[in-house]
């Protein structure tokens, strides 16, 4: 979309310099490229100059493991009240704590369940799992923290494209928001804890 571009030419306006109207030409004309990621999540051509400088994660947020569930969603196409009965039904009365953010959700804690106004990313850290959006910044946030993460993805290129990679490269499983519902989101989330090779291929990415 080329709104996305509309900070840089207000910018480029200041300067009296020449509007960009395609993601495409600003590439031309960078300098240097420099992406987040390994190359099996973010591959390039061996013909581009791309510099590689790991993962955006959170500095001095190293923690310790806790018994802890993250549910973060920043963009969804469900109601704020669907998506607090779904994860109520799912998760109240849970052994451990259970972090949960969505756009519209107010500041409610029900015995270990926690619902909050807004994204907390440091509570990703020394948790158990991530379920979230399949935002880039959420899935880099659990890589960095070596977690398993649960992505519920629409069919937008990016969310579908961290919810792909989650699943070929062991670290994650993929649910598609269609098909949300108490039952599928804890069934998955069980899933994810039951084997021990998504906490293993997560620590090791």
């Amino acid at each position: 979309d080329s709104r996305c571009l509309d900070g840089f030419n207000n910018v480029l306006s200041e300067y009296r310099f020449e509007q960009i109207h395609h993601i495409t030409d600003l590439y031309c004309g960078a300098g240097r490229r420099i992406i987040f990621g390994l190359p099996q999540i973010q591959p390039f051509s061996r013909h581009e100059d791309v510099e590689r400088l790991g993962y955006t994660g959170i500095k001095g947020f190293a923690a310790e493991p806790v018994r802890r569930l993250c549910i973060m969603l920043c963009e969804t196409s469900f109601s704020a009240s669907r998506l607090q009965k779904i994860f109520t039904d799912a998760f109240l009365g849970a052994p451990y704590e259970v972090a949960v953010s969505f756009p519209g959700s107010k500041p409610v804690l029900n015995d270990k369940l926690h619902f909050m106004p807004s994204v907390r990313p440091q509570l990703i850290y020394g948790s158990t799992a991530c379920i979230h959006d399949g935002n880039s910044f959420l899935f880099h946030q659990c890589i960095a923290a070596g977690i398993p993460q649960l992505i519920i993805s629409d069919s937008s290129y990016e969310r579908m494209w961290n919810a792909a990679a989650a699943e070929r490269y062991g670290f994650g499983l993929y649910l598609p928001e269609r098909n949300l519902s108490m039952e599928t989101v804890y069934e998955k989330y069980r899933s994810l804890l039951s084997d021990d090779i998504f906490a293993e291929q997560a620590e090791a990415f």
